[in-house]
């Protein structure tokens, strides 16, 4: 039995509040085909939607390190989406260079983000003809080889025909030497794995002549399992760690069931998989009831060592977890920010609260104190910013186990 499931992490305003890292970024979802090879007097054309967290103040699109003239945008200090077009005229002076367009935006505080094209300048279409069979499959079965010949012509002489899945090259299909310099039956052939299953594989052929002209034409076929799985799917389930208040720990993985703490030992037959937050390596970890490692986390009420059920015994869980990655599905609420319970639990341990409270237990009062461990928490929060200027405040982790049959 596997689990897909999709998991919003809850925690508690008054407890382990997660926000949005100040550090601001501008996304960017790339719209329409994306050219790889042009010529002289093509007109290019490249379009995105941004979304900036931190607002949207200029668009800029550049060139070899210079700024294309027009391509300039600059928006109102209110706007933090919108659609951005640039177009741009191959010149017969760029003939054989790859030329590097960077869409470059700059958000209300000056951080910049980037969007890249990289396109290849031939002199002029080569005639070259691939013709893929209406015979090749769409689907098919994993562990099953698709195979079939590709018919190529070309007007000048035959330089190599190169696969490719996904963008990296299958160099056990690249030929480069040809009985006929202008035409080939080119044998294309692919076992597919039990990975592939439930994927939609994208390939493509290249055909480059002597004189540098390259034509790509593109195949895909959908992987179907070749025994269908029973998988129990739930979607939009919210599960909380240990100190959330808002949504339980525990994960019933037949039903999707969600279950608090309180009153837990009573259903740990029906408890597959725990959820609890880690202070020391700042990371989310989904585990067995069995872990070890959740016993002293779990201590009340209905303390996890006296579960009568505690399943997995050998520790693992098998599921599969799909995360989003689509940032705006998420809520200011799904991130840390400072001053919140979590930093005040790391200024707890802090080496400087130690040193405090042996210096200071009999001399000063409780507010006198709360002061100083208020200035922990300040300099806790300027550590973890100088330690990681790139990267998240908090340094979630989350762990993903995953059943690959």
């Amino acid at each position: 039995m596997c689990l897909t499931a999709i998991f919003f992490i809850a925690c508690d305003s008054d407890d382990e509040t997660i926000q949005q890292n100040p550090k601001p970024t501008i996304k960017f979802t790339k719209v329409g085909d994306e050219p790889v090879i042009a010529y002289p007097g093509t007109e290019l054309s490249f379009s995105v939607e941004m979304t900036g967290t931190a607002g949207i103040k200029k668009v800029v699109t550049m060139l070899d390190s210079q700024e294309i003239p027009g391509s300039a945008k600059e928006y109102p200090g209110n706007t933090d989406k919108d659609s951005y077009s640039v177009s741009y005229t191959i010149k017969s002076e760029e003939v054989g260079k790859t030329l590097n367009f960077v869409i470059l935006a700059t958000d209300n505080e000056e951080k910049k983000s980037t969007a890249e094209y990289v396109v290849y300048i031939q002199a002029a279409k080569p005639e070259i003809e691939i013709k893929i069979p209406d015979t090749a499959p769409e689907t098919v079965t994993a562990g099953e080889v698709v195979t079939f010949d590709i018919e190529i012509t070309s007007a000048t002489t035959l330089r190599s025909i190169k696969t490719y899945l996904e963008g990296l090259e299958i160099t056990d299909l690249t030929k480069e030497t040809f009985e006929n310099p202008n035409s080939d039956t080119y044998v294309f052939s692919y076992t597919t794995t039990d990975l592939n299953a439930g994927q939609t594989l994208s390939f493509t052929f290249e055909v480059m002549d002597a004189n540098g002209g390259i034509v790509r034409s593109e195949y895909s076929i959908e992987v179907t399992r070749a025994v269908e799985l029973d998988i129990n799917e739930f979607y939009t389930l919210k599960i909380g760690a240990q100190a959330s208040t808002d949504a339980g720990p525990f994960l019933n993985t037949t039903n999707g069931e969600i279950y608090v703490r309180d009153g837990a030992a009573a259903k740990s037959a029906n408890i597959d998989i725990t959820l609890f937050y880690s202070n020391g390596s700042y990371g989310y970890y989904f585990v067995s009831p069995s872990d070890a490692s959740i016993e002293a986390i779990f201590k009340a009420p209905d303390a996890i060592t006296t579960w009568e059920h505690r399943k997995n015994p050998s520790g693992g869980s098998i599921f599969i977890v799909t995360l989003p990655t689509d940032s705006s599905i998420y809520q200011s609420n799904d991130f840390l920010i400072p001053e919140n319970a979590i930093l005040k639990e790391e200024a707890q341990n802090h080496p400087s609260l130690s040193a405090l409270n042996e210096e200071n237990a009999h001399s000063e009062s409780e507010e006198e104190i709360d002061k100083e461990v208020e200035n922990i928490e300040k300099e806790l929060k300027t550590e973890l910013n100088a330690s990681d200027q790139e990267g998240p405040l908090n340094k979630r982790k989350i762990l993903i186990i995953e059943d690959a049959v």
